[in-house]
């Protein structure tokens, strides 16, 4: 194809199909040696940045649209000048040479493209102007640097000193159908001020929080009937932090007396059996007994059963609740 008009007819219908970086390649090629390269590397730039943040997603689909045809529209209009030069006539004569070189690899002679070097055509072009090289070095290394440095600056402003909301979510680590989930207060303490939350149940979240302490260290206090007190901290990731909250010995254990019924002074009996659900035990010689029950079987009222050889037995259903002791009144058969 050594004919210049059919040569940027192709580059035309290249662009129309989106090939932007060919054409872009092709005329590098056959510019290689022109003034009007740097035109040329300009939009080669821009269509490498622009791929760079489509990549990144950091630019819509819109705004990257309008950039391409901005590119596009470039390379037309440089297209359309060299293939009819007005100011330059002399210009259609070394395109034709040098697409004809591109096809052929012919010697180039007399040729007045230059750009500061001795031109030869053949299999590579050789003493590329230190013009040109800074240029490229510009527009392939600078210029993306500055658009990622710009990109982060961005993020730094637009992002991270924006207020943000945290959420906490407590984790029971000792559910119970048979006892109430937790229900008390958090407390959000960081360097300035501290922050109430009353009365919560699964989850609390902390609105309009300063950027600062995005990356530093928030302590957190909870407190709930039933439940052991928190006091730990936390360093903020993703805005989200998972509070883990365990049952204390409110229930665990059961204590109390067991009396001879209708006796003047208490008298302990000793040696009843003592039984749960899961456990028993006897009373000592003054009738007292202690039961320690597993997590699984905790309740805040126990079902108790009291049995001994020549006495009536007895079911009672007793609260439980840390330091409390019962006392049972059992009678002789």
């Amino acid at each position: 194809m050594d004919d210049p008009k059919q040569f940027f007819q192709n580059l035309r219908r290249l662009i129309a199909k989106d090939q932007i970086r060919n054409v872009i390649d092709q005329l590098e090629q056959l510019l290689a040696n022109s003034p009007d390269l740097k035109k040329v590397l300009l939009q080669s730039a821009r269509h490498t940045e622009i791929t760079r943040k489509i990549d990144l997603g950091v630019i819509s689909d819109e705004q990257a649209d309008l950039k391409k045809n901005q590119i596009r529209l470039s390379l037309l209009n440089l297209i359309e000048e060299l293939e009819n030069p007005k100011e330059r006539p002399e210009i259609r004569e070394e395109v034709q040479k040098a697409v004809s070189m591109m096809h052929n690899k012919n010697m180039l002679v007399d040729s007045t493209i230059h750009a500061g070097g001795n031109v030869v055509i053949g299999d590579h072009i050789q003493n590329e102007s230190e013009t040109s090289r800074k240029l490229k070095i510009l527009l392939y290394v600078i210029v993306p640097l500055l658009a990622i440095a710009g990109s982060y600056f961005w993020y730094q402003t637009q992002v991270l000193q924006k207020p943000f909301s945290y959420k906490v979510k407590l984790h029971n680590l000792s559910p119970s159908p048979h006892l109430p989930e937790p229900e008390g207060v958090l407390t959000w303490i960081d360097d300035e001020s501290s922050l109430r939350k009353e009365t919560i149940h699964q989850e609390a979240i902390f609105e309009g929080r300063n950027p600062r302490y995005r990356k530093k260290a928030i302590r957190f206090q909870f407190e709930a009937e039933g439940f052991e007190k928190i006091d730990t901290s936390f360093i903020p990731e993703n805005d989200f932090v998972l509070l883990p909250v365990k049952r204390n010995d409110e229930f665990a254990q059961i204590k109390g007396n067991v009396y001879l019924s209708g006796s003047e002074s208490e008298k302990g009996i000793e040696g009843v059996l003592i039984s749960t659900a899961c456990c028993s035990t006897l009373t000592d010689g003054s009738g007292n007994f202690t039961m320690t029950i597993p997590s699984e079987y905790q309740r805040e009222f126990q079902m108790i059963t009291l049995a001994k050889e020549g006495y009536q037995s007895k079911n009672i259903r007793e609260p439980v609740s840390k330091g409390l002791s019962i006392k049972v009144y059992m009678k002789e058969e």
